[in-house]
Parts: C-alpha cells; structure tokens; sequence
C-alpha cells in the first residue's frame, strides 16, 4: 500500500487524556501496590520496611539537600538536642555519590582543616565501623555526632586519576563552628588593595569580625577589597543582611525569603519564613564606598550567595570565580510519629532565598 491509500483516523492517532492524578489517587495507587507485594510474592516481605524505604525516596525526590532519619537509627537524646541546635559534629560537610559520603568541603581555620582531608575523599568508616548512613543529615546527626570537644576516628578512600586508590584514617574533634574564627585575617595584596576571607556564616560574630578585618585594612591605606567567599557553605541565613550592610546602603533589599508559611519554630527559635530582609544598619556611606570584588566557587552556598547576590544585583561588587551552589534554602526538622511512639525524623526545605 503505498502512502496515498493509507487511512489514518484522527481519534486513533491522538493518545486518549487522562485527567491530572490527585493525592488520593496517588495513595490509592500506594496502597494497591504495597497490597500487591504483599499478597503475591513469593517471599515474605517486610512491609515496614517497605514504607520506610518508600519514605526515603520520596523526600530524596524532593530535593537534593533533605533527609529521613528511621526510628530505628534515631538516638532520642541526639534528635533532642538537634531540634535544639545543640548537637555537635564534626566540622565537614558530606554529599553521597551513588549511595557513598564524600567529602564537600572541611570548614577552614578548624584543626580539621590541617589534617589533609579534601573534597571528594570518600568516607569508608567511622570508628572502626562501616558507614551506613543514607543521606548527609543522618551522617551528621546519627553517626558524626557525639560530646563536644570528642574525637572520632574517620577512615578514607582517595582516588587518583589514574584510578588507583590511598587509603588513610584521620581523627577529628567534634567542635563548635564558633570556636575558631571565621575571618581569619585581613592582608594588603598591593599597597592600597585588601584581601578579607569569610570561612562560614556559622558564628554569630561574623559581621563584628569583618568589621574589625576591614578597618585593620583602611588603617593601612585601602583604597579597595577583595572579599573571599569561596567554599563559604553559609550558615545563619539572617547574617547576610550584617554583612550586606558593611557596604550597603541602609534600606537596600538583601533577599527575600518565600515559604508556604508565614513563620516557622526553628531549632527552638521562631523565624520568618516569608519575609523580606533589608539592611537595618549601614557602615557605608560614611567610608565603605571603594571598589569591591567578591571570589566565589562551586562550594560558595546559601547565606554567602545571598551575600554576593545582593551586591552584585546592587552593582556594588564585580563577582569574579565560578557559579555557586544555589543552595539557599531554609530547611527544618519534623519528628514522625505513629501515636504511640517516635517513628523517624525528616529534615526539609521550607523555604527559599531569592535575590533582590
């Protein structure tokens, strides 16, 4: 038949719609599923075990930076004192790769920070024992934390590009991200250009320690700065504005922050989680007005980008390095419960920081 005596009918031709699934088509389906799996195969299933699995992927389907922590490997006390912001861990950041924790980042001027653990080493054992945390936050709370000022064994694979592998072990003190400065140090590159680095977002005296960095600097003639921003992981994402505001005007918009609620209990504390966020106090007008650029990299996220998104969207800083993260989010922590007992804990994105 050639194509002249083909016939084809237009309603055959078009796939047949079907109307957009509701939530409780999609738990229907749920249940229909687990149903078949628990009546029809051949082994005995685990059905909690199913769910909980289920649980998993769901919120890692959300986004890349939530978690779900079990009953099962949920210490009380530990889940406690994280609701509580209280629990201490050590100062590096973990992603998993195909189901393996790999080091993010080592925050800079801890003493863990001096003892050659690089980004991308991958994380084999802690204290001896294997590593079976599924997502960062369980590694961290679970696993990672313990009695500040406490030491864990951490051993490691390093790969080569030749593929071959070194493996090495590390001991880490779990320590407190205000114990060490964040600005370590302000230098005069050339005779009237400053270099000031900000390690993290993660001390609350982050603002007053730039402002003392910089006025060392224009002590010694600054007539320009460079901000280091690089692999700044942020922090308290409210600090943006303090820092913002060394060389914003006051009144000038930082970001703003969009969730489903309004405000929000966080780590104990209530915070907005829809708000716009202003600089309330300025040094700027008076004396920090020269040219700034701010170096940021892949590692540079949340409350730093925020940072050098605001004075960049202001045309106050040229922005030199590579794209950031685009982490800046606000994330908490639920308990789950069955109404008799704990069943597990997620951590979740709540809300996003945009900037202005």
């Amino acid at each position: 038949m050639n194509d002249s005596t083909k016939t084809t009918s237009t309603n055959e031709a078009q796939p047949r719609l079907l109307r957009p699934f509701s939530l409780a088509d999609d738990l229907s389906l749920f249940s229909q599923v687990l149903n078949h799996l628990r009546v029809n195969h051949p082994d005995s299933v685990n059905t909690h075990r199913l769910v909980m699995a289920a649980i998993s992927a769901m919120i890692n389907a959300s986004d890349p930076f939530s978690g779900f922590i079990p009953y099962e490997r949920l210490d009380p006390k530990k889940a406690e004192e994280f609701r509580e912001g209280r629990y201490i861990s050590v100062p590096i950041s973990f992603y998993f790769v195909q189901g393996r924790p790999v080091v993010q980042q080592v925050l800079l001027g801890t003493p863990a920070a001096r003892e050659d653990i690089l980004p991308g080493d991958e994380l084999t054992m802690i204290d001896g024992e294997p590593v079976t945390a599924t997502s960062p936050i369980e590694l961290d709370i679970v696993l990672l934390s313990g009695p500040k000022n406490s030491s864990v064994r951490l051993s490691f694979d390093r790969w080569a590009l030749d593929r071959s592998r070194t493996s090495f072990e590390r001991t880490v003190r779990r320590e407190e991200p205000d114990e060490e400065t964040v600005v370590p140090g302000a230098v005069m590159l050339e005779e009237n250009i400053g270099y000031v680095r900000i390690l993290s977002f993660n001390t609350r005296n982050v603002a007053r320690e730039l402002r003392e960095r910089v006025e060392e600097l224009e002590d010694q003639g600054m007539e320009a700065l460079i901000l280091d921003l690089r692999e700044n992981g942020g922090g308290y994402v409210d600090l943006s504005s303090e820092i913002a505001g060394e060389f914003l005007p006051e009144g000038a918009l930082v970001h703003t922050i969009f969730g489903r609620k309004q405000e929000m209990l966080l780590f104990g504390q209530t915070y907005r989680v829809t708000d716009t966020i202003r600089v309330e106090r300025s040094f700027w007008e008076s004396q920090r007005n020269y040219p700034l650029v701010v170096m940021v990299n892949e590692n540079t996220a949340s409350a730093s980008e925020l940072v050098s998104g605001a004075l960049q969207n202001h045309d106050r800083a040229l922005i030199v390095g590579r794209p950031t993260m685009g982490k800046a989010l606000v994330m908490n922590q639920f308990p789950l419960n069955n109404g008799r007992q704990i069943t597990g804990m997620i951590y979740i994105n709540v809300g996003r920081g945009r900037t202005p």
